[in-house]
């Protein structure tokens, strides 16, 4: 039986006798080549219809700029004025009704709204598929988020952000005063040109003033990054007002608490709301849990006006904040106001401080003028000697007042040393004891962010910490420090291999074994290495590590799958357990009877303790254990913890042969897993091959799209998005899709191959063939790709590399009969009839139903003229098919030739109770029939096959003779002369 998951079968190649009229006849270029995801597929002969970029009236359009998960942006030019604009358009699949109306009404809305910060709108029409499309301003720049992440620190150019703020508040406000709030407010959805330009964006969730008293439950949406996804509320949770998180209706102070998140995000560098889950995001949000924003806020060192401000948009209560975004607008602007007044007095003072110090030594320079004058007065009128015993003593007070002056300097600068030290030592005291508070609450959340696996939120707190590491009241903090950036990148290493190994790359999941050696080098770098380091030691390493479960987790599976030496004992060490050891054990001697006896006391045993849901994770994806002891073991571990990514992984992973009821437990327990991790592409990928399985086309398709956006990076989920979508019949989207995965992933053979079929299917051949080339230059082993670059070969006419391609298939999988029928009809038509039979025979040795094998060998043996042969192939063809109308046909003509003509009739019967409209079998039940003496009978099946196929010559032929025998047995016998 085939050992590559990526054969499929082919049908047979029909090979009629010379002499007998035939229909369309299906060569083996026309065989399908084999690759498989999410289901069988060929080297198409169709073009697909769809295109990767879509024809829009009145305008050139030039690529693609963005995508997201239910439209895409396109730049284009406008035939009419020569402009370059942006088109906005639905992707394929998703114009449905609500999608449409939203389109519509953010269409119309935006073009209501004239204003310098709102992107003008050109034109609203329509696709040749009815789908709409919007055309605008094109607007080069970026968005406000990247913006705001490029800085180093919040107070980075503080006026340009403020600056911009106050655009986004004016467009707002005229918005507002049109009656139109906006409900999705954010930094995403601001562009900033590249001269400074400001742009508010998606007004897709917009509404009048005057229909917001209706509850926000028409079409919900949570956040997803900066997405906005269908969910339960409308708008983003990380900048949603609290009565907008609880559904409530909203008003434009519901758009001022945006700008509030906004202006806090500007001011602090961190956004308003964050959680582990969107839920827990918007849960915050409708309770308006604010105490860390204000501690941020009022850390932050901004201007008061700036943070009074902010706080005043985030008030709970709406009635306290500003009424509108021309409100927020006008407090920005007199806060700017002041701020170049103040700047104003400055200069001045600073003018006039320097005028007074010049006027000051003019006086001087004239005061001590005068002072020499009057001493020369007195000089001249006093006695010599008085005038030396005054100089005397006033020598003598002068170095007296020196001294004394001297000794009071020396005195006050002692003071005033010792009050600076003091201040100084109790502001650094006072700045240590903040630095160890703030320290302290960063490295509890670091470790508490370690301890639930999340690396994004271990991150953002050890830059924090960074920033900090190095002022006064840090040195307490070093070791924990420390062991939080080695945790954090071994959490970062561990998820990286759990990526891979939870990635689905042939429709399935990679086996656990694979990422064995990517566990030994990240446990070498981080310090445990079975059989090296010590067991005592491994246990001082993990002692208080807050990410010991996950460490122990990957150990688990490590040891199940690889068996280290040295590692059960490290285990045993450190997570000591008589149930999990004695597992341990008979895993470790690949005793999978026991392990299975083992578990199936673990699931049923009423006083069994219950295990650590990490070991039922790792244990519940051994394939050598059954299903049915695994699902157990993981759903009990699912009830005690609903929420833990690798048990719901586990469930929903994918199974050899599933019955519709397990697709549809799949695809509930995906879900689940998806609601753990909205914001990662490897659930939504699982899903998406469950969906496909239980023939939900689009909502797979949906699913891809959304794993592709969330993880771009990935070449697989673009791989996978693109075997959905060749599967349903779009090539042009598929290959567009394989084309970024070979960027991402250029020496992947998978993808090579995937994209070889797809440019064949395509009729791009030379394309398929320098991408098969490249498969199987990467993998010269991947038979597959062997047997698919044949088939691109047998298309191009080259028959000689194409058998060439086949043998290397066979080479690699000898026993997989489909690469061996393909090599026979290959050979068949170099008229290598030998070889032919060799490989058919080859074939059914390898799989004895193999239905269209038996067919095509019968049709070998009837032309080597092996009659009994070419009947029997031609029998079992029939049985393993009874509706095999070909085979009778082939039967009928051999058992006629061998004389067996009520046979062959019976045969010609059946056909022609599948197939009435088989001319050619008409033509030979015809002959058979005439072989009766059935002249009638003959004549009547001639005229339907003629009827049939008015070009069918050998019906034609027969008909004639038939009639014509006909006629001279019907003819009076000529009369006898007259006897003279």
């Amino acid at each position: 039986m085939p050992n590559d998951p990526d054969v499929t079968r082919v049908p047979a190649t029909d090979r009629l006798p010379v002499d007998e009229p035939s229909p369309t006849v299906v060569r083996p270029a026309d065989l399908p080549a084999t690759d498989a995801l999410l289901g069988n597929s060929t080297l198409r002969s169709g073009r697909s219809t769809a295109s990767s970029l879509p024809t829009v009236p009145g305008y050139e359009v030039l690529r693609e700029i963005a995508r997201g998960g239910m439209g895409r942006v396109l730049a284009a030019r406008d035939l009419a004025l020569g402009r370059e604009v942006a088109i906005k358009v639905l992707l394929p699949g998703t114009a449905i009704h609500d999608t449409v109306s939203r389109f519509v009404t953010e269409s119309k809305i935006t073009a209501r709204l004239p204003h310098p910060n709102v992107p003008p709108v050109y034109a609203l029409g329509t696709l040749t598929d009815d789908s709409p499309f919007l055309a605008m301003k094109l607007i080069a720049g970026t968005t406000f988020t990247n913006a705001l992440k490029s800085r180093t620190a919040p107070t980075d150019d503080l006026p340009r952000f403020v600056r911009t703020f106050e655009q986004v508040c004016l467009a707002v406000g005229f918005a507002h005063s049109q009656g139109v709030i906006h409900r999705d407010l954010k930094p995403s959805n601001i562009m900033v040109g590249a001269f400074g330009e400001v742009q508010v964006m998606d007004w897709g969730l917009a509404k009048s003033v005057a229909a917001t008293d209706e509850r926000e439950t028409d079409a919900p949406a949570t956040e997803s990054g900066d997405e906005t996804q269908a969910g339960q509320v409308m708008g983003t949770p990380a900048y949603m007002a609290p009565e907008q998180a609880r559904g409530e209706s909203v008003d434009c102070r519901a758009d001022v608490f945006a700008l509030g998140a906004i202006l806090s995000e500007i001011l602090t560098g961190a956004r308003l709301f964050v959680g582990k889950t969107s839920a827990e995001v918007v849960a915050c949000t409708a309770a308006n849990d604010i105490g860390d924003v204000l501690d941020r806020l009022n850390a932050c060192g901004a201007d008061a006006e700036l943070v009074t401000l902010a706080k005043h948009c985030l008030a709970l209560n709406a009635a306290d904040r500003p009424t509108d975004g021309k409100a927020v607008a006008d407090a920005v602007a007199a806060y700017r106001a002041g701020v170049e007044e103040r700047l104003r007095t400055s200069e001045r003072q600073r003018a006039a401080d320097t005028a007074k110090a010049i006027e000051l030594r003019k006086r001087r320079r004239v005061q001590v003028a005068l002072a020499g004058a009057l001493v020369l007065l007195l000089f001249s009128a006093a006695a010599f000697t008085v005038w030396e015993m005054q100089q005397a003593a006033e020598r003598r007070l002068e170095a007296s007042r020196q001294a004394a002056e001297h000794k009071a300097d020396i005195e006050r600068a002692e003071r005033e040393k010792q009050e600076a030290a003091l201040r100084q030592q109790a502001k650094d005291n006072e700045a240590a004891a903040e630095n160890r508070q703030a320290l302290t609450e960063l490295v509890k959340r670091c470790e508490e962010a370690l301890a639930a696996s999340d690396e994004l939120a271990a991150g953002a707190a050890l830059a924090e910490i960074d920033r900090r590491a190095n002022a006064p009241g840090a040195e307490d903090f070093r070791p924990r420090i420390e062991r939080c950036r080695k945790d954090r990148a071994m959490l970062v290493t561990l998820n990286r291999i759990d990526d891979q190994r939870w990635t689905p790359t042939r429709g399935s999941l990679p086996p656990p074994s694979a990422a064995v050696p990517h566990w030994g080098r990240a446990f070498n770098d981080y310090g445990i290495v079975p059989g090296t380091t010590a067991p005592t030691d491994v246990v001082r390493l993990l002692d208080g590590s807050p990410i010991r479960e996950r460490v122990l987790a990957s150990l688990e599976l490590w040891h199940l799958f690889g068996a280290p030496p040295g590692l059960a004992e490290t285990l045993h060490a450190v997570d000591p357990d008589p149930t999990r050891d004695a597992i341990r054990n008979e895993a470790r001697q690949k005793a999978w009877a026991r392990v299975s006896q083992k578990i199936k006391e673990l699931v049923g045993g009423a006083g069994t303790p219950e295990q650590p849901t990490r070991f039922v994770a790792a244990v519940g994806i051994v394939p050598e254990i059954s299903w049915d002891q695994r699902r157990t073991l993981l759903e009990q571990a699912a009830a005690r913890t609903p929420n833990d990514f690798a048990v719901l992984m586990g469930l929903g992973g994918t199974r050899a042969n599933p019955s519709p009821a397990a697709i549809s437990e799949r695809v509930r327990w995906c879900q689940a897993a998806v609601s753990v991790r909205s914001q990662s592409f490897i659930p939504r990928m699982s899903l998406g091959i469950a969906l496909w399985e239980q023939g939900k086309q689009s909502d797979s398709i949906r699913c891809f799209r959304d794993a592709a956006r969330l993880g771009p990076e990935n070449a697989w989920c673009h791989y996978n998005l693109a075997k959905a979508l060749r599967d349903s019949g779009d090539v042009r989207g598929a290959i567009v899709e394989l084309r970024e995965a070979v960027r991402l992933a250029p020496r992947e053979a998978l993808i090579r191959e995937l994209l070889g079929t797809s440019l064949g299917a395509d009729r791009d051949l030379p394309g398929a063939i320098t991408e098969l080339r490249e498969a199987v230059r990467l993998a010269p082993d991947y038979a597959g790709a062997h047997h698919n670059l044949g088939m691109a070969l047998l298309l191009s006419k080259d028959l000689d590399g194409a058998i060439t391609e086949f043998r290397e298939a066979v080479r690699f999988q000898p026993d997989e009969p489909n690469f061996l029928y393909t090599l026979a009809n290959a050979l068949w038509d170099k008229r290598d009839l030998d070889g032919a039979e060799e490989y058919l025979r080859k074939a059914i040795a390898s799989d004895k139903d193999f239905t269209s094998a038996h067919y095509s060998l019968g049709l070998l043996l009837k032309e080597r003229g092996d009659a009994p042969g070419a009947i029997a192939e031609y029998r079992e063809a029939i049985r393993l098919d009874p509706k095999h109308a070909r085979a009778y046909y082939g039967l009928g003509i051999v058992l006629r030739a061998s004389g067996d003509v009520p046979g062959a009739i019976a045969a010609y019967r059946k056909l022609l109770e599948l197939n009435p409209n088989h001319s050619a079998g008409h033509n030979g039940l015809g002959n058979a029939l005439a072989d009766t003496g059935d002249l009638d009978g003959a004549i009547a099946e001639f005229r339907e096959a003629l009827r049939l196929n008015p070009n069918n010559g050998p019906a034609k032929a027969n008909l004639a003779d038939r009639l014509k025998e006909k006629a001279e047995h019907v003819a009076p016998p000529p009369r006898e002369a007259k006897k003279q």
